[in-house]
């Protein structure tokens, strides 16, 4: 028996390693999804025929597809399987040189770089194209361009990277060592599973190499710089939404591009040319067909056209989204957010969620929230629950979200960057009427009742929820749990605690520690957490069930009767491996049964 366990380990951990399934962990039977995934991924990366640069199909045999029905060679991207040293070298350059991107850097890039967030581009992005939008009548006309690079670090030349790291200041010999991580590298050709040949490449760098994002940033600041540098020159005019906002000529997040420009005939030549020398000399190209314009609404359609045969881009509504948020928020939000449940729906239709087990779901569910009505046997206040609470430990939106807001929250009015600027160092007190005029009244009230040093110290952002002093979302996160829970706990009546709320912390610990199977513990968790159909569960929902046992007709079907109070039960706990012997009386339940076999 133990050899046949062992053997069906390892017919799931070699389905499970085929089919590259990463969010799902092997140890509960899974082996048939694992196989189904493994051959549709098998069909999915498998090559038929490929167009061929003349327009011809091509049958004979020539990578892993990133687009659905790939159809040219480009369709394909090369996977970089580096050996561990080469590894450990490029996490240990990355860790130096994320330190000084800061300071390189332009600020027009917020891919990266420490302190820098995604969401300052998208808000960014969001107010240049509501400017722009609102432009029906004014005499100045913008634009705003949404630029596609093609293969972006598969184009990337070497010298070129060589070249920008050199004027940038870094040490020869560590340039040296960079360019030989990226230089020492071979591709093998994989045609539908068999190897075909293999080359080595003249350019480009690592997809998934730990270094480079970095390098790829670097070599786009050489872009921003000569977009700065025109602009500095008058050569290129840029977007100020307000008199005394700074000017804003592009935004970029890794190769994602957006450039803004008024439509003036010169103005576009000029940023067409920098574009050619920044294209010419790195090796990118600009991807025309993916590339897009949006024009404010005061622009002619002779401007339009004019505009669109100099840089060879089309030109319409322009974008609808930028880093997978929309550009355009408009008053319903409804409207705004109403594709997500078809993209939900759409990627639910694709996982193979009838093979999956009990605790297979589980994982299933964190991963894309189920939208079909059944009888919910618990609420999803209680799945949000952590799992030595009783809950499974899914994240709850709202709460997840402010931790996420709160990341990046600052007060309204605040101008202190210094909290010695909210100090009377004379008297040795707090400036209450400046703490007044910057927060809230509960807020003036917490800090007033914070002690001041006797001796003054340098100011150092601390944050209370973490030992180290350094905020994080998840601290932010289950901070804002534990003040729900609490206020959970005040507002709760006596009269309305149920029977999983007595269970203790430690039986739950229990539960989700014991050596066995996920399924079980799936199992036990429901038991505990009242969440099978019995009977008495049954009829509390409404529902018209005979309450006495199927089994033996006596006792109502309860969940400590059908586990231990029914003969059934206690004939197969007899039988069992364990020999358990349930007692008469005091036939205990199964949290103290948890204990019991702990």
């Amino acid at each position: 028996m133990a050899q046949l366990e062992e053997e069906l380990e390892q017919e799931e951990a070699h389905w499970h390693q085929k089919s590259r399934i990463d969010w799902l962990k092997c140890g509960d039977r899974n082996s048939r999804f694992f196989h189904a995934s493994t051959i549709d991924r098998r069909q999915f990366n498998s090559i038929v025929k490929l167009k061929g640069s003349d327009g011809n199909w091509v049958e004979t045999e020539t990578q892993v597809a990133q687009v659905a029905n790939p159809e040219l060679a480009e369709h394909f991207r090369p996977i970089s399987l580096s050996g561990v040293a080469i590894k450990v070298i490029s996490k240990i350059f990355a860790n130096r040189l994320s330190g000084s991107l800061q300071n390189i850097i332009s600020p027009s890039q917020s891919a990266f770089v420490p302190d820098r967030l995604i969401s300052d581009n998208v808000f960014i992005a969001h107010e240049l194209f509501h400017f722009i939008r609102l432009q029906k009548k004014r005499k100045k006309r913008f634009l705003a361009l949404k630029l596609d690079m093609r293969k972006p670090y598969d184009r990337l030349e070497w010298p070129f990277i060589q070249a920008v790291l050199l004027k940038m200041g870094f040490c020869t010999h560590w340039v040296g060592l960079i360019m030989e991580c990226l230089s020492t590298v071979s591709y093998t050709l994989l045609v539908n599973g068999v190897e075909k040949g293999s080359f080595f490449p003249s350019r480009g760098i690592k997809q998934g190499d730990p270094l480079s994002p970095f390098l790829f940033i670097l070599c786009s600041q050489v872009l921003s710089t000569v977009i700065e540098e025109a602009e500095q020159q008058d050569l290129v005019s840029s977007i100020r939404v307000r008199s005394r906002a700074p000017p804003i000529s592009h935004l970029m997040f890794a190769d994602d591009c957006l450039l803004f420009s008024e439509t003036n005939t010169s103005n576009i030549r000029n940023l067409h040319h920098c574009l050619e020398v920044y294209c010419a000399a790195s090796g990118q190209e600009v991807n025309l067909s993916k590339s897009s314009i949006t024009f404010s609404p005061n622009t002619t359609a002779t401007t339009k056209r004019r505009i669109s045969r100099i840089l060879k881009i089309k030109y319409g509504e322009g974008p609808s989204k930028y880093l997978g948020l929309p550009t355009n928020f408009g008053v319903s939000k409804a409207d705004l957010f109403r594709d997500i449940g078809s993209r939900i729906s759409s990627r639910i239709q694709g996982w193979k969620q009838r093979l999956l087990s009990t605790a297979g779901k589980e994982i299933l569910i964190k991963t894309i929230k189920a939208n079909e009505r059944k009888v919910q046997w618990i609420s999803w206040t209680r799945l949000f629950r952590a799992k030595e609470k009783g809950g499974l430990g899914f994240r709850d939106p709202l709460l997840h979200n402010r931790a996420l807001l709160a990341k990046s929250y600052k007060p309204n009015g605040v101008t202190e960057e210094k909290v010695q600027d909210l100090i009377d160092l004379q008297n040795h007190s707090w400036k209450i009427e400046t703490l007044q005029c910057l927060f809230s009244p509960r807020e003036v009230t917490a800090i007033l009742a914070i002690k001041l040093p006797v001796f003054p110290s340098p100011d150092t952002l601390i944050w209370g929820g973490d030992k180290k002093g350094i905020f994080s979302v998840k601290y932010a996160y289950h901070l804002s749990c534990n003040i729900r829970d609490q206020q959970q706990a005040l507002n709760s009546s006596s009269s309305r605690t149920h029977s999983w709320d007595l269970v203790p912390s430690s039986t739950w610990k229990l539960i989700w520690n014991c050596q066995s199977y996920p399924k079980i513990k799936s199992f036990m968790w429901k038991a505990c957490a009242q969440g099978l159909p019995t009977s008495e569960n049954l009829i509390k929902r409404q529902m018209q069930v005979d309450l006495l046992c199927r089994r033996c007709g006596s006792c109502n079907e309860s969940m400590d009767h059908i586990l231990f109070e029914c003969q059934y039960a206690k004939a197969v706990w007899f039988s069992s491996n364990l020999s358990y012997v349930v007692p008469s009386q005091d036939t205990p339940s199964l949290p103290k049964f948890c204990k019991l076999g702990n």
